[in-house]
C-alpha cells in the first residue's frame, strides 16, 4: 500500500529493500528508491477499529496480537534501556 501511495505522489515510506528491488514502479520510473545512511528504522504501526461495532474475529484477533506484540517490544526497549 505504501508504495502505491508513495506512486500516486501522496508522500513517502520506508520500506525494506527486498520490496523495492526489481518492482514494476521502480522499473517504470513512479517511485525511487533511497538507502537509509543507517540500517535502522523505526516504524509506527497504527491500528484503528470502530469501538461500536465487534468486527470479524479475525479482525480481532490481529487486533489483539499486535497489541501484545507492542507491549512486548515496550518491554524489550526499557529493559534494553535500563541496563
Amino acid at each position: 500500500m505504501g508504495k502505491l501511495m508513495v506512486a500516486e505522489g501522496l508522500g513517502a515510506t520506508v520500506l525494506p529493500e527486498f520490496s523495492v528491488a526489481g518492482d514494476p514502479l521502480l522499473r517504470s520510473g513512479a517511485i525511487t528508491y533511497r538507502p537509509l545512511a543507517q540500517r535502522v528504522a523505526e516504524v509506527l504501526l497504527v491500528i484503528q477499529s470502530q469501538r461500536s461495532a465487534s468486527g470479524p474475529r479475525v479482525a480481532r484477533d490481529l487486533h489483539r496480537f499486535l497489541l501484545d506484540r507492542a507491549r512486548e517490544c515496550r518491554t524489550g526497549a526499557r529493559a534494553r534501556a535500563a541496563g
